[in-house]
């Protein structure tokens, strides 16, 4: 019935209306990933042989990893709109043995249309998961960055309405957590992917030397065409110089641009948490920040050495210049009061700069998310090194000062964000009533 309705919401839409699909149930995403791998095979295998020779391996590597990734899908169920009106509905989508009714015909019904904001890209909304059993997923389509579904009101009963689109939105969201899942482990993969294709045309190539027993012609002054393309779109993270005690020294900082551009990117796909607990639930703390670096890293270049963002133990992410802390964000589940106030210790402890910038990323597991908000603007100033409280700039993310430990005159921008991950019990339609 699935199917047909489908086809017919489609064989009846004119050029100007939307191709409806099945969320996450309609394509397979392996067969997908597969097709993309093959063309990133096809990519390297039609460089020539002193090109990939000569070409900067990890420059390479890193300009592939950047065309082949996938633009994760994050849903924004918090922030869904709707919007109402009349349309003609076939028969067969009518509750069975209900309504007086004549298959093949439509009828003009009233229609309540949700629209859910969608960053990424909304075209890999009709995959699926393997990790997911399949049938039949709620019918959609895409529009303007939105996944929009309709439900029907045939009894002319919003209540009834709303239950509906409960309904639709859990299983929505429990679908999509599966495909994000396996669109971030692909991503995740895609370096070390890249880099066996390589070695493999390498060992080509090296064979081909053995039988013929020529060597592969080397240039010496390489042309631009083997250099490697850097995409524009990936923001370029520069160090300001700052000039310290009368210009002996020489320090450095992150401007404060990319610095909130960077907690916002951070902020954001904590967001990704909340909406899909299902999928990070259980996660450690290293596994967590790991997610977080693979949303950074393609976004960002320059300013580090190696990569832009470091990892340093279980739970940093850094960025460093000449050995030397210029950002820093800590990833902690919260563990209460005196745990977070160590973490704070932990980070200046990292800082001897001006100007320093560093964050702390709380993953809150209770149940009581706003208790744990106050407890961190009832701690926080409690600190020794306390300055000020800048602002509030979203519910749960917060901007203080601090200064560097033993110098007051050294202020550090420090930002708190907090993340409800809920046990698994909590689904979105449940958060809906909160």
């Amino acid at each position: 019935m699935h199917e047909d309705l489908l086809k017919l919401l489609n064989m009846t839409a004119n050029k100007h209306s939307p191709k409806y699909f099945k969320i996450c149930a309609e394509k397979r995403l392996n067969e997908f990933l597969h097709q993309q791998d093959v063309k990133l095979e096809a990519q390297i295998d039609q460089e020539s042989d002193d090109y990939i020779n000569n070409v900067d391996e990890a420059s390479y590597i890193k300009y592939l990893s950047d065309r082949y990734s996938l633009d994760t899908p994050y849903l924004d169920f918090d922030k869904r709109e709707v919007s109402s009106g009349r349309k003609n509905v076939p028969a067969e989508d009518f509750p069975y043995g209900q309504f007086n009714v004549r298959s093949g015909r439509s009828y003009l019904m009233g229609v309540v249309t949700f629209h859910i904001p969608c960053s990424g890209d909304v075209n890999l909304l009709p995959y699926y998961s393997d990790n997911f059993l399949v049938h039949n997923g709620p019918i959609g389509y895409t529009e303007d960055n939105h996944l929009c579904f309709e439900i029907t009101d045939f009894y002319d009963d919003l209540e009834r309405v709303k239950l509906s689109s409960h309904s639709v939105i859990n299983n929505i969201g429990t679908l999509s957590s599966g495909l994000i899942r396996e669109i971030e482990e692909y991503n995740y993969g895609l370096e070390r992917k890249i880099k066996r294709f390589i070695e493999e045309r390498k060992k080509k190539i090296s064979s081909i030397v053995q039988v013929l027993g020529v060597p592969i012609k080397k240039r010496e002054n390489l042309s631009s065409s083997y250099a490697v393309p850097t995409p524009e779109s990936r923001k370029f993270v520069s160090l300001k110089p700052q000039v310290v005690d009368h210009g002996n020294k020489i320090e450095y900082s992150l401007g404060d641009t990319i610095y909130f551009d960077i907690l916002q990117v951070i902020n954001d796909y904590g967001k990704v948490f909340e909406q899909y607990p299902s999928t990070y639930s259980g996660k450690q703390e290293e596994e967590l920040r790991n997610h977080f670096l693979l949303i950074l890293q393609p976004k960002y270049k320059g300013a580090a050495t190696g990569e832009t963002f470091n990892k340093s133990g279980k739970t940093d992410i850094l960025i460093k210049h000449e050995n030397t802390t210029v950002f820093i964000a800590e990833c902690k589940f919260w563990r209460g009061q005196k745990s977070y106030i160590d973490t704070v210790n932990q980070l200046l402890g990292y800082l001897i700069w001006r100007n320093s910038k560093a964050a702390i990323v709380l993953f809150v597991k209770n149940k009581d998310f706003s208790s744990v908000l106050y407890a961190v603007k009832e701690a926080t100033p409690t600190h020794p090194n306390f300055i000020r409280f800048v602002n509030e700039q979203d519910e749960s993310w917060l901007n203080y000062v601090f200064h560097i430990n033993d110098n007051p005159d050294r202020e550090v921008r420090l930002a708190v964000l907090l993340f409800h991950i809920p046990p698994v019990g909590e689904s979105i339609s449940e958060v809906d009533e909160k």
